[in-house]
């Protein structure tokens, strides 16, 4: 009775009253598994899929500061209506096989409360998630949900909201200054091999190979755990039995596969690591001889009661790419378990994986958007190997030159440069990366810097682009680099120039992917860059960066761009005139971006959609520019995006074209001049 007195006195409460802060407790099953339980009050919601102790604290956001309740089933049912809510996933799942049905209706009341209300699935109440629970909101998968066609509701609070639970979190949220100190941007997991013993028959343990992938320092992500079961084509247990020469050798090609020098340690695991081992994916691993070889990876079905592995139902993930466009490939095993890897090249390759059949680049943008989050929490993001790369270090002080970027001697044969910055650094021309012999090169700050300033004077390109009618002056030249990398890099220009534009980053048949990147003029001695990016068949992954460029913040002739901003840290990009002026066919995607220019989009044979994207007006009050112009066979579609203070919504220049705003996030009719301009079709669906 007093229960049911609870939970009434809970479903009747008044949306404000309701916010109990979170707990974390754990029963074990009668199979042995541990099931961890976040508690709100006198309520207990289930977390479903976590592998640890670890886990269950990031999907929380909880500190180590918080006690785990060690409890048990029947307590959590009697005292704390356990079952009674939709369980958390703490592995992302597809909507469909989750508690929370993939229609779950959806309320942003971003702006009031700061709370999302998901309606009840049982009922017609509601659970409110506060919009700074970055981990459950990708847990649930919120921004995914919100694409879908009658998911989002409005952007306030349902009326008469009857909530039952605040599914809240604690305050180790990423970018909190009360949570643990977050690892800088670009900083790279490190790989280190283990052995554990384990239970793969019922004659007793077996001790095993376990790679653990340690997240970089600062990071609140648990460690990743590759056990390998077989090597080469033998079982690792019997490796480990017959010891010698035979296990030596082992050792080694696993610890040269994961860029560990000979002489790293190979130390046992304890029962920290028990439970995500147990529900790992087995490896089986070739490192030599792999022409035909059957890879047989495998996994325990029922963790912790199995005493064999299952071989059965593990199947390749489509490849895909991640946000910053890295290769993400993987496995599925089991009901709702994958091992997703990013960026693993080697690895991957060791694992029986290639790149065949990849996805669209459109479908393949769609699901790195939606995937970002968990891909975070989940995935193996692997560091770039040592054995393929030559990682440089620039003095304080010192000046970059031509030869920072080349081999030289000392990087002969290796693929990567990993060039390390000072917290300032100058060049006195342009960075020049055209035709370089690197597959990548990575510009980011030196270790224990969160931020590195690079100031350039620009020079003369070595020649004149392909999309462009004129030779240019750029900061930094890419032509033919496969990829360019750059993190938590300010890029200034200084000095004069020869009396052409000035370009911030050129890229131009090759990849540039950035995060924390700002890319400016010098405004205190009137030194501008006219354009802050420029494309020409090449393809752009942004994070949290900021663009500026007087002209055009960017440009992009026949690219794919995929620029994915953050709630706190949004993608901005500004200019005097023109936001961005995509063509030829370039293909663009974005989420929480932000557009301050006069004209904000300008389309001339190109699409793009967006996900809360803000295109405001820099022009004079009234509005002397368009939000979008678009030419030739061009569409735009936005959801839940907003335009501000502009002549016209959308201009079209020819009949072709086709906008689309869904959702709008402000009155577009009544913050604008007019809404169409032209023949084209603009369509508002609110």
């Amino acid at each position: 009775m007093r229960h049911l007195l609870a939970v009434l006195t809970t479903l009747l409460m008044p949306l404000a009253l309701w916010a109990a802060p979170p707990g974390l407790a754990v029963y074990v099953t009668d199979e042995n598994v541990d099931v961890y339980v976040a508690t709100y009050g006198d309520q207990a919601v289930e977390l479903t899929g976590c592998t640890g102790e670890s886990a269950a604290r990031a999907i929380l956001a909880l500190d180590g500061g918080v006690p785990v309740d060690v409890t048990t089933f029947s307590v959590l049912s009697a005292d704390f209506a356990l079952g009674a809510h939709p369980a958390i996933p703490c592995l992302a799942a597809p909507p469909e096989e989750t508690a929370w049905p993939a229609d779950t209706r959806i309320w942003a009341d971003l702006e009031g409360s700061g709370n999302y209300f998901l309606a009840a699935p049982d009922g017609p109440e509601f659970y409110a998630l506060p919009r700074r629970c970055e981990t459950l909101k990708a847990a649930l998968d919120i921004r995914a949900r919100l694409q879908r066609s009658g998911v989002l509701q409005g952007l306030d609070a349902p009326p008469g909201a009857v909530v039952r639970v605040t599914l809240d979190c604690g305050d180790a949220v990423p970018g909190d200054p009360a949570g643990p100190q977050q690892p800088a941007v670009g900083a790279s997991a490190t790989w280190s091999l283990h052995s554990i013993d384990v239970l793969l028959s019922d004659v007793g343990l077996d001790r095993i190979f376990v790679a653990r992938l340690s997240p970089p320092e600062g990071s609140m992500e648990p460690p990743r755990y590759l056990p390998v079961w077989r090597l080469d084509g033998q079982p690792v247990a019997e490796l480990f039995l017959t010891g010698g020469d035979a296990l030596d050798a082992a050792e080694s090609r696993l610890k040269a596969l994961l860029g560990q020098g000979a002489d790293a340690p190979v130390t046992l695991l304890g029962a920290e690591a028990r439970t995500s081992v147990d529900n790992a994916l087995y490896a089986d691993i070739c490192t030599e001889g792999c022409d035909g070889y059957d890879h047989r990876h495998g996994y325990f079905a029922f963790p912790g009661v199995d005493f064999q592995l299952t071989e059965d139902n593990v199947v390749p993930l489509v490849p895909a790419i991640d946000r910053l466009g890295r290769p993400r490939l993987g496995f599925s095993f089991g009901p709702n378990r994958q091992a997703v890897f990013i960026g693993c090249g080697v690895l991957i390759s060791a694992m029986g994986l290639s790149d065949a059949g990849s996805m669209e680049w459109a479908e393949a943008a769609r699901f790195a958007e939606a995937r970002a989050g968990s891909d975070r929490r989940e995935a193996f993001i692997c560091p770039p190997p040592d054995v393929l790369t030559c990682l440089r270090r620039i003095a304080p002080g010192a000046s970059l030159t031509a030869s920072s970027f080349r081999p030289g001697a000392a990087c002969a044969g290796r693929r990567i440069l990993d060039l390390r910055l000072p917290a300032l650094s100058r060049s006195t021309s342009t960075i020049n990366l055209d035709g370089s012999s690197f597959d990548e090169i990575i510009l980011r700050p030196d270790d224990g810097l969160e931020k590195a300033q690079l100031r350039v004077a620009p020079g003369q390109s070595a020649g004149v682009s392909a999309c462009l009618l004129s030779r240019t002056e750029s900061l930094i030249s890419a032509r033919g680099l496969p990829r360019l990398s750059v993190y938590a890099v300010d890029l200034v220009r200084e000095g004069e120039t020869g009396g052409g534009e000035v370009i911030g980053i050129e890229v131009e048949n090759g990849t540039l992917a950035a995060e924390a990147l700002t890319v400016m003029g010098d405004s205190e001695l009137s030194r501008a860059v006219a354009r802050g990016l420029s494309l020409c068949r090449a393809d752009l992954y942004l994070g949290a960066v900021a663009l500026h460029g007087n002209a055009v913040a960017l440009q992009a002739f026949g690219s794919r761009i995929l620029g994915l901003g953050g709630d706190e840290a949004p993608l901005t990009l500004s200019s005097d005139v023109y936001g961005l002026i995509l063509s030829g066919g370039t293909q663009a995607r974005f989420r929480d971006a932000e557009v301050n220019a006069r004209t904000g989009l300008v389309l001339r044979t190109a699409q793009v959609s967006g996900t809360r994207v803000a295109l405001v007006s820099q022009g004079p009050s009234g509005g002397v520019g368009d939000a979008l112009q678009l030419n030739g066979v061009s569409t735009a579609e936005f959801f839940s995006s907003l335009a501000r203070g502009f002549r016209c919504v959308a201009a079209f220049w020819s009949a072709e074209p086709s906008v689309r705003f869904v959702l709008p996030s402000n009155r577009l009719s009544a913050e604008n001049t007019m809404l169409s301009c032209g023949a084209g079709a603009l369509v508002i669906e609110e």
